[in-house]
């Protein structure tokens, strides 16, 4: 027998627990399904359940009357520990599974052996098998492992092995060099100011768009800070939201427009681009085309505020500059450098003629600037 699938429903007011050891069941209020429900807004199979090589996974059945997964509506669900079914008035726990139980030891079917330190019996004397008096039977030496300190000393060795390799390895500062690569503190920021803002913004209770825009924020930040100590959170918090998320099924408009939305609150306006366009390439016939189009005209009218918001903001610092000197001086080329990385951000996928402004910007501030060399990038 298999894993065994454990649930408990409940159903005006009282409860039920089942343990399920089949490859896929069904749920709904037909007498043959595995799981019956009483209540009348259940259809005759809502839904069925199986057993795939990642675990249970939920798959609605067709029924006009919809699923529900932690309050979500759903078509598919791979079930997780602690997730709630809701089908009409009827609520459904699973509890997890258990592991399939070991099969008992074969009985033992050769010659009984003696406990240890009893040697075999002699024959009794008069015995076929009798050795004559006074002979002494010797036997062979037993087989023996390994002494105690010699284990010991294999495995003493295998640790200080371990303990160079980790060593050298901090000496030459691989680890290290791959999270500073961004530039200390970043990572952390990252992870603040982008991650657990989203999650705590997007996903209580979390959705299958707002899980897949997540994916994408954890998979930056472990193409950007791969060495990072924090790198292993991320994949934890990734691996949390992969069922939610659906990675397996392609995306539709509302995943699409809740990416785009995503990167546009961070100013990543070719990104939000790229999520639409994606979409539109899957789905050139969708009925809902027109509204992705529309959305991208959108994100890039509002990327062309930003450039010249950004662009203008600039050029007024860099005016102010001119007249100042020593540390307001330096301030002022920093923030003024800085405005245009964030205009040039926003051209990004725009007429190339915007690139080209933020290009000539920056060589004005190499040759009007001097003494700022290399800050205009």
């Amino acid at each position: 027998m298999g894993a065994v699938a454990r649930f408990v429903v409940s159903e005006a007011g009282r409860s039920k627990s089942y343990r399920i050891g089949r490859a896929q069941f069904s749920v709904g209020g037909a007498s043959e399904c595995t799981v019956h429900l009483a209540d009348p807004g259940a259809s005759g199979v809502h839904l069925r359940i199986s057993r795939g090589e990642k675990g249970w996974v939920l798959e609605h059945a067709g029924s006009p009357a919809e699923v529900r997964v932690n309050g979500h509506p759903t078509k598919r669900w791979f079930l997780r520990p602690g997730d709630e079914i809701s089908i009409a008035g009827a609520r459904i726990a699973f509890e997890g599974e258990e592991a399939p139980a070991a099969p008992a030891p074969a009985p033992a079917t050769g010659p009984p052996v003696a406990p240890e330190g009893v040697g075999p019996r002699a024959p009794a004397a008069g015995h076929p098998g009798a050795q004559p008096a006074g002979h002494v039977r010797h036997h062979p030496p037993a087989k023996r492992g390994l002494p105690a300190a010699a284990i010991f000393g294999i495995s003493l060795g295998a640790v200080g092995v371990g303990i160079l390799a980790l060593f050298l390895h901090l000496r030459s500062g691989a680890g290290r060099e791959e999270a500073k690569a961004a530039g200390p503190g970043e990572a952390e920021e990252f992870v603040s100011t982008v991650l657990e803002k989203f999650e705590r913004e997007n996903l209580a209770p979390p959705s299958r768009p707002a899980a897949r825009a997540y994916l994408k924020l954890c998979d930056e930040f472990l193409q950007r800070f791969a060495g990072h100590p924090k790198a292993g959170w991320v994949r934890k918090q990734r691996s949390t939201y992969a069922p939610v998320a659906m990675e397996w099924d392609p995306p539709i408009l509302a995943d699409a427009m809740f990416e785009a939305r995503t990167n546009v609150g961070r100013h990543r306006y070719a990104a939000a681009r790229q999520a639409l366009e994606d979409f539109l390439r899957r789905n050139p016939a969708a009925p809902d085309a027109a509204e992705a189009k529309g959305e991208i005209a959108t994100i890039e009218s509002n990327a062309r505020e930003r450039f010249e918001d950004r662009f203008d903001r600039c050029r007024d610092e860099l005016a102010r500059a001119a007249f100042s000197v020593g540390e307001t001086r330096r301030k002022l080329l920093d923030q003024a450098v800085a405005y245009l990385d964030e205009a040039e951000q926003a051209a990004t996928g725009l007429e190339a003629a915007l690139l080209a402004k933020v290009r000539d910007e920056r060589e004005r501030v190499r040759r009007e600037f001097p003494d700022f060399a290399g800050r205009g990038r």
